[in-house]
């Protein structure tokens, strides 16, 4: 296991959650893996409670998930990434990663991973002079592997998108939640903060350059432009709010400046 900061909380006196605060004590208690499953395959269906929406406690379990548990669980995660494929909304069938991914897959979610490589960016550079520690290589290449994960997919925008608009909330937190993810997406921070953390991570390193594609500018602007190319084709021809959002994110994936590529992703989505 990484290196982590240790919970002096007592443990739970229960195995399973039944609310969201429960859930949150479990997974601050170190807890084994079939815990661990059942605690976020629970918050994937708490009734009630969403975790993509942001709110106190939806934050504080989105914290103790990007902190605590992805550095201490992602090597036995990523094990059973090829374990049986699952039919989408069966969250039964969906795997230990999957499941993590389900709950971290929203603004908040990324802007954690984002904020947890930019900690470990600066904690990194400080401590180039000391002996022991958290191994900053480690960590840093797992959260550009966690990162990657909850983006890979041409449906990532729109799932966002909803988790955004079609959770219950005033529709001016809805329009800064939205604007956040076009200032990490559109705005160049995802693709700063991921080059980054890439050049310490092979900076390190002894072996061979590793390479993320969230951290190269040309293949996630591709990215982009699949993820647009998708959401065009299922669009709500009664939703003015939702073409808005779209032509907003396309004015700036272009000024990323690797409008070569995005149209390459444009044409090559129409011909499938």
């Amino acid at each position: 296991m990484i290196e982590s900061a240790k919970s002096d909380a007592p443990k739970p006196s229960f195995q399973s959650a039944s609310t969201p605060a429960e859930a949150l004590e479990l997974l601050k208690s170190e807890p084994d893996h079939d815990t661990l499953i059942s605690t976020l395959r629970y918050l994937t269906i708490c009734p009630g409670f969403y975790i993509q929406s942001p709110s106190p406690l939806a934050s504080q379990l989105v914290h103790v998930l990007v902190t605590e548990i992805v550095p201490n669980y992602w090597n036995v995660l990523q094990a059973g990434k090829m374990s049986k494929p699952a039919k989408q909304g069966s969250s039964s069938k969906l795997s230990g990663l999957q499941l993590l991914l389900s709950c971290l897959r929203s603004v908040s979610g990324i802007n954690a991973v984002v904020l947890s490589l930019k900690r470990n960016i600066q904690q990194s550079k400080e401590s180039k002079k000391s002996v022991g520690g958290p191994n900053f290589e480690e960590l840093l290449r797992i959260f550009l592997q966690l990162l990657q994960e909850l983006l890979e997919d041409s449906q990532t925008v729109e799932i966002i998108w909803k988790s955004i608009y079609e959770a219950s909330g005033p529709q001016s937190k809805q329009k800064a939640i939205w604007k956040e993810f076009l200032s990490l997406v559109g705005g160049g921070k995802i693709i700063g903060i991921a080059a980054e953390a890439e050049d310490i991570v092979n900076e390190l390193s002894k072996k061979a350059g590793e390479k993320y594609w969230v951290a190269d500018g040309s293949l996630f602007s591709f990215w982009i432009a699949r993820n647009l190319t998708y959401w065009v084709k299922n669009l709500s021809t009664n939703s003015v709010n939702q073409s808005k959002c779209y032509g907003e994110l396309l004015s700036k994936s272009f000024r990323l400046g690797y409008t070569g590529r995005c149209k390459k992703a444009f044409q090559s989505e129409e011909e499938i």
